[in-house]
Parts: structure tokens; sequence; C-alpha cells
């Protein structure tokens, strides 16, 4: 039916906002565009490093000293600040287990940066993974009881984990010196590429519509984390693993027109990550899950382009850094037991994006954040 004559025909609000996309929506599509336009930048330089410095000296002893360094200062900051805020340093003791921590993570960063051994990455990785397995009992409640066993279970978990992976895998493989000689190009590759990508996740982090982290306490977080584990998982070993094996052929490449391609649709992989874990703390917190600040909104408009804190910034390339370059190292040493480019390639990112899933939260366990903070309780 027309509308009256003279009456001009208005849409009503709720049809006017049907005509759009849920704000959820192009929150979780903001965050794509923004991980893969830092991916394909860092990427980008990484790459451009990596063939530089491989058409030089890559098996020189200098560059592997420097990639050895490199993976010393970033593994050893990370145990240090994750020492120091977890273990505390009221008491001599505390203070040696910090020193200690840090040490060995400083050792067996230069290990796997400058040498290429596998075995410091399958020691943290398997007794990482069983702290995490323990850490996960402060799910089941929040009484003191539970909080307290799941502690004790975390240390034994490590430690236990830790040296008995240690002994295995020295047995199993005596080699801890990778034979390939663009390692420390690799190396340093991965440092320029983590550096850009992290520089353009702080300067874009509020450039349109994105989630508000903080709306969820750290129980909350690990939720979201484990939530959008599979999707990244999946996307990472198709993408970065499996696709881009077939790109490249059945050799290792290293010519930035035949890497370059790999790389760019790899970092979908990451677009998808991003999607992921936004729509996760979305609907925690919408469904009123593990809340941290009951005033804070889950969805922030849109703030613009900013400078990056450079502690943060430092820490969070640290991070992505050293994760990066357990995974080059699997990788290399499954090419040097005779596996395919294909096969090496989707298990170095299977281990590898299990950890990288969860860099948001140890950036947290780094800022003295974690499964101590105060639970909200609701008075009624």
């Amino acid at each position: 039916m027309s509308a009256p004559e003279g009456v001009q025909a208005t849409l009503a609000p709720e049809d006017d906002v049907a005509c759009k996309p849920p704000r959820p929506v192009v929150t979780a599509l903001y965050h794509a565009a923004r991980d893969y336009a830092g991916q394909a930048a860092g990427r980008s330089v990484g790459l451009g490093i990596f063939v530089a410095a491989s058409a030089l000296a890559p098996s020189t002893l200098p560059m592997r000293l420097v990639a050895g360094s490199v993976g010393a200062l970033s593994a050893g900051t990370q145990a240090y600040l994750i020492a120091r805020n977890q273990i505390g340093i009221e008491s001599r003791s505390q203070k040696l287990g910090i020193g200690v921590c840090t040490v060995a993570a400083a050792a067996a960063g230069a290990c796997v940066a400058g040498l290429g051994s596998a075995q410091p990455v399958m020691t943290l990785a398997v007794g990482t993974a069983l702290t995490v397995a323990a850490s996960l009992l402060r799910l089941c409640g929040s009484d003191d009881e539970t909080a307290s066993a799941a502690d004790g279970a975390k240390a034994i978990a490590f430690f236990m984990g830790t040296a008995a992976t240690l002994t295995a895998v020295t047995v199993t493989d005596k080699q801890w010196i990778s034979a390939a000689p663009e390692l420390a190009a690799r190396t340093l590759g991965t440092a320029g590429e983590s550096l850009v990508v992290e520089l353009c996740k702080s300067s874009l982090e509020r450039a349109g519509l994105s989630v508000n982290r903080e709306v969820l306490n750290f129980r909350g977080q690990v939720l979201a984390s484990v939530a959008g584990t599979l999707p990244y998982l999946a996307a990472t070993v198709l993408l970065n693993g499996y696709v881009g094996a077939l790109l490249r052929g059945p050799n290792d490449a290293y010519r930035f027109n035949e890497l370059i391609g790999p790389l760019l649709i790899g970092a979908v992989a990451n677009a998808i990550r991003g999607a992921s874990n936004a729509a996760a703390l979305y609907l925690l917190h919408r469904e009123g899950h593990c809340i941290g600040k009951p005033e804070a909104q889950s969805i922030r408009g849109s703030e613009g382009f900013r400078l990056p804190d450079l502690s943060a910034l430092g820490q969070k390339t640290a991070i992505r850094f050293f994760l990066s370059t357990c995974r080059n190292a699997i990788y290399l040493k499954m090419r040097e037991h005779g596996m395919s480019v294909m096969q090496a390639g989707c298990l170095a990112q299977l281990v590898y994006a299990f950890f990288a899933q969860n860099r948001e939260l140890i950036f947290e366990l780094m800022q003295a954040r974690g499964w101590t903070e105060p639970t909200l309780a609701v008075r009624g």
C-alpha cells in the first residue's frame, strides 16, 4: 500500500538497522583485516632480510653468534619477567629461582636461534603443555584448596616434564647443531618479521572496531583462547603447511619470488585467528562468563592510529620471535631427518600454532596478571 499523498514514507529504525551487518561481525572482520595487514607487511620484510642474509655468508660463525644472541635475549627476557612476576622477589630463594629460570631460558634461546637445536624446543613444549594442563585445574573451582593443588601440580608437571623430555630427545638425537646453512639467515629474518608484525598490530589495534580483552578476567581469556584454538590450528596447518608446500614444490626455496606468494596466502590463517578470537571473547562476555570489568563494553569504537607502547612492543616481539624460531628449528630438524617439505611444514605449524594461539596469555603472565586476580562476586 502506498503512503497517503503528502506524507513522506520513512524506514522504521529497526528496518534501518536490519540493513547493516551486526556490529560483532564487523568487529571480527576488522580484527581479521588488521591481522592480515600486519602479517603481510611483516612477512614481506622478514623475507627480504632472509634473502639478503642468505646471499651474504649465512653459515659463518659471526652470523650464528648474532642469531644466538637475539635468541638468548628474547627467551631470557620472557623467562625473567614471568618468573619475577609469578614467583616473587621477597626472599633469596625466590631471587635464585628467577636467576635459574632466566639463565636456563637464555641458554635454550641461544641454542635454538644460533644452532638450530630442536632438543630445547621439544623440552619446553612438553613441559609447557603439561603445565598448562595442570593450570586448567583452576577452571574446576575457585576455592583455595583447588588453587593450591593447581599451583603445586604446575611446578611438578613442568620440572618432571622438561627433565624427562630432555633426557629422551638427547638419547634419541645427539645432533644439537643444525646442518642447514640458512639457519642464521632465517633467524634474522624472523626477528625483522616479528618486530614489524607487532609494530603494525600495536599501531592498528584501535583503528576500527575492536574487542576489549580486559572485559574478561584471566580465566575468561583462557577460555576465549581455547575456543579459538581449533580454527587457527586447522587454518595454519592447511595454509602455511599444506598449501605453502604445494606452492613451493618438493625442495626448500630461497628466492623472494618463490616464497612471497606462499607467505601471503599463509597470512590468511592469522586473519582467521583474529576473527575467531574476537568472536569467542565477545560471546563469552555477552553470556556473562568470567567478567573482569563489568562497567566496560566488549566492543570499543575506533580511536584511529596510535603510537605503540615501547615496553609492550618489545615484550610482544620477543614472544613472537621465540615461538617462530622454535617452529623453524622443528622444521629444519624434520627436514634433516628426511621428511618432505609438506610433512615437515605441517608438523612444525601444528606445534607452533598451539603455542602461538596463546601469545596474549604469555604476555599477561609477563605483566604479573594471571590466576591470582580477584574474582568478582555478585551480591543478591
